[in-house]
């Protein structure tokens, strides 16, 4: 008898946080979902947009991320997204071979890949196909990062950016550019994150969404450093996609005035109130989208 209870209480231990873990995910997930449909528009972005925020707006920017975890997450919530306004972050940044060396080298960015992989299953509570790219760690329903990363996102919103610093020098610019551009590491061209940026948008098209590339602006001094090629592709992609765009950069007009940027492309206070503002007279006007 007394074995019998200890098991029963061994098994009340470890099942009373795990059905916690999953009640809580279901009402996030439910959040989500609720966000989604009172939403104007919805952004996909990474560090650049993560600020954007206001009435209307579900902003759902994931620092670092690359297209595979959009693309998830559009999968995951496409009844909710079906017809509305979805703007995906797009930048030089983004054609680098920094995102496939990374999933293929964890010793290059320790952990990004593994990050990367538990923002994909955050919605899953059974994952069947949770990987879209293969990793080394296997991860299940309740990996204990999800709940975490859910809830970061949820209060990002709430969290406004108040530093007023702004960059002093270019050597954390240059810094960036090897990261990049230059590091003798990214062996590997970068595929997926190129294919999966066209697959995102397509799947977005096919469920009614209008969809815009939020171009971010950038330093001049960054703009200088980056490849011809890249930029030569950059616009090539644009066209291929067919799909509006709103260059910040060009609108702004504040790529020399480095008042407005922390470092190479995240904006200051200064900077993200241009762009909240911005953000705040366009959704007040019928026609959101514009091509720059």
């Amino acid at each position: 008898m007394e074995l019998k209870k200890f098991i029963k209480q061994v098994l009340l231990f470890l099942l009373l946080p795990s059905c916690l873990y999953i009640s809580s995910l279901f009402l996030l997930r439910q959040t989500f979902e609720v966000n989604i449909e009172n939403a104007s528009l919805v952004i996909l972005g990474d560090s650049q947009t993560q600020f954007i925020n206001g009435k209307g707006i579900a902003n759902y920017s994931i620092a670092g991320s690359p297209y595979f975890v959009h693309y998830r997450f559009a999968q995951e919530f496409i009844d909710q997204l079906r017809g509305k306004k979805v703007y995906i972050s797009f930048n030089y940044h983004n054609l680098s071979d920094l995102y496939q060396n990374r999933l293929e080298n964890d010793k290059i960015f320790p952990g990004w890949r593994n990050s990367m992989a538990s923002h994909i299953e955050e919605f899953d509570l059974i994952v069947d196909n949770p990987m879209y790219y293969q990793m080394e760690e296997e991860y299940s329903a309740l990996n204990m990062q999800a709940l975490p990363n859910l809830i970061g996102q949820m209060c990002r919103g709430m969290i406004s950016e108040s530093t007023t610093a702004h960059i002093m020098d270019t050597l954390t610019i240059n810094t960036t550019l090897f990261r990049h551009w230059q590091n003798p590491e990214y062996i590997r061209k970068d595929e997926i994150q190129r294919s999966y940026l066209i697959k995102l948008v397509k799947l977005l098209e096919e469920n009614q969404c209008n969809v815009t590339l939020l171009k971010m602006p950038l330093t001049h001094y960054y703009c200088a450093g980056v490849p011809q090629k890249i930029k030569s592709e950059y616009e090539e992609m644009q066209k291929c996609m067919q799909v509006d765009i709103l260059d910040l950069d060009k609108r702004l007009m504040i790529s020399k005035h480095y008042q407005y940027f922390k470092d190479y492309s995240h904006l200051n206070k200064y900077g993200c109130d241009l762009v909240n503002y911005l953000f705040a007279n366009k959704m007040s006007k019928e026609n959101f989208a514009v091509t720059d």
